[in-house]
């Protein structure tokens, strides 16, 4: 039995009231904590052992944004072994390992994330979360994760440019450690 190999891709869009034509966000993610902590890039998805694992995303601004109020991560998630059908772990489905999902948090860990910025207000407490999750799409193998984090519009965050900003961490659950096969190939 060998275990399935994946990779992630991260779009990241930022809202901000006056956007300057030439600017792009540095993108940072991560395993397991926050990108001034860490630089591990992998991390184990099966179902062989309770718990979860964490995926955070931050990023940088190369200009400064004095009215930033939202950002969306969209994650691209590929089988990259000979499967052309994603395997069940990513689904979710009911009895599976995974099968609550994610949870998307916008509360920076602390001491973890000490070297990230959060836009979001003291906890997290001025964001609000919204996230999704299509599977099999744009192709077979393929899912498609959504994250957008905004605040109010009425009360925008300053970005500088150069700065690590916290966006958010995904949760991933393996709950049901009893449905090993879910993760794997055979």
């Amino acid at each position: 039995m060998s275990t399935s190999r994946f990779s992630v891709t991260v779009l990241l869009v930022l809202a901000v009231n006056a956007l300057p034509a030439a600017a792009s966000a540095d993108i940072d993610i991560t395993w397991g904590n926050c990108a001034g902590e860490t630089q591990q890039q992998t991390a184990v998805l099966d179902c062989s052992q309770l718990g979860s694992a964490s995926l955070y995303v931050s990023f940088k601004s190369p200009v400064p944004f004095p009215e930033f109020y939202e950002a969306e991560a969209i994650l691209l998630i590929r089988q990259v072994n000979s499967s052309s059908v994603l395997d069940p772990f990513w689904h979710g489905e009911s009895g599976g390992c995974n099968e609550s999902g994610f949870t998307v948090s916008c509360v920076p860990q602390l001491p973890t994330c000490a070297s990230e910025v959060s836009p979001w207000g003291f906890g997290g407490a001025e964001s609000q979360v919204s996230h999704g999750m299509i599977v099999e799409f744009p192709s077979p193998g393929d899912a498609e994760l959504v994250v957008d984090v905004a605040r109010n519009t009425a009360s925008p965050f300053p970005l500088s440019a150069g700065t690590e900003y916290y966006m958010c961490h995904i949760i991933i659950n393996r709950a049901n450690v009893d449905n090993a096969q879910d993760a794997r190939t055979s």
